[in-house]
């Protein structure tokens, strides 16, 4: 048994909208997408969207409120070598270590999120 009342209670700081609510009918898969997104920043939430492909669905995403993108419009995959140089190429800082504040989502970064390139 699950009751959305249940979300104000739960320690979490980001929600993740699957890819799969971006296949199917485009109409009825934005007012999920937006209903969902609503929901999140009321809750004081960010909103994550994974399996984001292309330049033009961010844009519509972002535009619905969605705050950051999974997917190769952002990176194709990458060896875990090349992470700690594409975080300094981006000026985004190290993950906290595990068990840490910051860890838990009690600190967030600061600043505007990089504009997303297609490539």
């Amino acid at each position: 048994h699950s009751s959305l009342a249940r979300l104000v209670s739960l320690p979490f700081d980001q929600i993740k909208i699957d890819k799969s609510f971006l296949l199917g009918d485009e109409k009825s898969v934005l007012r999920i997408v937006k209903a969902i997104t609503d929901l999140c920043h009321a809750l004081g939430r960010v909103v994550v969207v994974e399996g984001v492909e292309t330049q033009a669905s961010w844009d519509r995403l972002a535009a619905l409120g969605c705050d950051l993108a999974q997917g190769y419009c952002v990176s194709p995959p990458r060896h875990p070598d090349e992470i700690e140089g594409l975080l300094a190429e981006l000026s985004i800082p190290r993950p906290p270590a595990p068990g840490s504040a910051a860890s838990r989502g009690i600190v967030k970064p600061a600043g505007p999120r990089p504009a997303l390139r297609s490539g």
